[in-house]
């Protein structure tokens, strides 16, 4: 597993503690309220190992779904600490509050080939 992996994952457990939500990976979302609302953990790190500050990676097809189905994305902004993360910052939002500039193509990947990537500072 690689360290994004990780890191991604005990940020997915830090916000379904916080929020209230089941991790219950598919396709698309990494967790869900009893109520069925579905949610997708976003993790980037607050600075790059280059200096330069940290996006989150968005994708056309799930955030369509996820505005479809009224459901949250949770944001999170953390800096590596030992074998774990220290979360910096934690926000909820809703697909349609999210200040996506516009999708574009990224080649091959299994969420589809339409990407968006989103500054930490634009969503703290």
């Amino acid at each position: 597993m690689t360290n994004s992996s990780r890191y991604g994952k005990l940020a997915e457990q830090e916000a379904a503690s916080r929020y209230g939500f089941d991790v219950v990976h598919n396709e698309w979302r990494d967790g869900c309220h009893q109520n069925g609302t579905p949610v997708q953990v976003k993790a980037a790190q607050e600075k790059r190992l280059s200096g330069s500050e940290g996006r989150f990676r968005l994708w056309e097809a799930d955030h369509r779904r996820l505005r479809a189905r009224d459901g949250w994305y949770v944001f999170v902004a953390y800096r590596p600490h030992g074998n774990g993360i220290r979360v910096i910052n934690m926000v909820r939002k809703r697909p349609s509050d999210v200040p996506v500039g516009g999708f574009y193509g990224s080649g091959r990947h299994p969420h589809g080939n339409r990407q968006a990537k989103v500054a930490v500072s634009d969503i703290f």
